[in-house]
């Protein structure tokens, strides 16, 4: 018997996107699918759609719900799901024709083996390829499927995971950016390998005037500097010997506090005499002093950051940047 997939869709206000993604779901080939959506309180024409969907497919499971956020819907999802393998997509992307076939091809019963897939990048209506002229297939141990996720991000959407693994870790509700970082390494605590299969299945959507608001910069992005820290500390206690990796972390960690500096500083955006800002600022200050090594964080910028209070490495930077104007 075909192993079942339960495909989870979070849904908030993509009317414009929501059917192309569901048409690319339904026409699969393999056909045992179990496709959850939850509508997470959108204004749109979404829950019309969803409802139409379900009304049509047999396959389709809708439950609607107040606005509560990304996780708590993939929660939910995760809750309702009765599938082996779970398969996470957001609403505003599309998958490969063949995606879910390609990939059951290569399922050994193994419940503690995620798989692992590449995707493409689109702010249009871009196509995949229509072979896979030097398919690649690998077994990845732990550390490697970290040291991809580190590199190419933390990205549900590019996995596959038995369903004893996915429903073992709940996503920290309340934390709407990053949530897939937690996600994705408290479960490989429990992951064992992975297939690695080097086709681009998965076309993940950029929408440019979303895209814009994305990169905007306010109080709400402070959580990704826990996170990071979060992911920091969790590197090292499930891989103490492993240094490559945990510099891998440790420099991610020391980008993101200077990203966080510069956006906090006087003139930004967010407000930097407010006690919130101030706390986070010195929080940030703290930590990098904490992690610096002078051998490989030796720069203009690192140097100032460590070595000198904070209202002074201020001044220095925004004179730099008058200067540079």
């Amino acid at each position: 018997m075909k192993h079942k997939i339960s495909v989870i869709v979070p849904v908030y206000n993509v009317e414009r996107y929501l059917r192309r993604c569901l048409d690319s779901i339904l026409g699969q080939p393999y056909s045992n699918l179990e496709v959850i959506l939850i509508n997470d309180g959108s204004t749109d024409g979404s829950p019309e759609i969803c409802d139409d969907y379900s009304s049509k497919d047999a396959r389709i499971k809708v439950l609607h719900q107040k606005n509560q956020g990304v996780s708590v819907a993939r929660n939910r999802g995760l809750e309702k799901s009765t599938g082996d393998y779970i398969s996470f997509v957001d609403a505003d992307d599309w998958i490969h024709k063949d995606m879910y076939q390609l990939l059951m091809n290569y399922v050994d019963g193994q419940s503690n083996k995620i798989f692992i897939f590449e995707a493409l990048v689109s702010n249009r209506k871009k196509e995949f390829p229509e072979t896979f002229s030097s398919l690649k297939v690998e077994t990845w141990e732990k550390g490697k499927i970290l040291e991809d996720y580190l590199k190419k991000g933390f990205y549900l959407w590019r996995n596959l995971y038995p369903k004893e693994l996915a429903k073992k870790i709940k996503f920290k509700e309340g934390i709407h950016i990053t949530s897939d970082v937690i996600f994705g390494i408290d479960l490989l605590e429990h992951v064992e390998s992975a297939c690695y299969i080097n086709a681009p299945l998965y076309m993940y959507f950029v929408d440019n005037n979303e895209s814009i608001t994305r990169n905007s910069y306010d109080a709400r992005k402070y959580i990704v500097f826990d996170v990071n820290l979060y992911l920091k500390n969790r590197t090292q206690n499930l891989f103490p010997n492993d240094n490559a990796l945990n510099e891998l972390v440790r420099k991610r960690l020391m980008e993101n506090i200077k990203y966080h500096l510069h956006n906090t500083r006087k003139g930004k955006r967010t407000e930097p005499k407010s006690q919130d800002t101030i706390k986070f600022r010195r929080r940030l200050k703290k930590e990098f002093d904490k992690n610096y090594k002078n051998a490989i964080d030796f720069s203009f910028e690192g140097l100032t950051i460590r070595y000198m209070p904070l209202f002074i490495s201020d001044i220095i930077f925004n004179l730099k940047h008058k200067l540079l104007q």
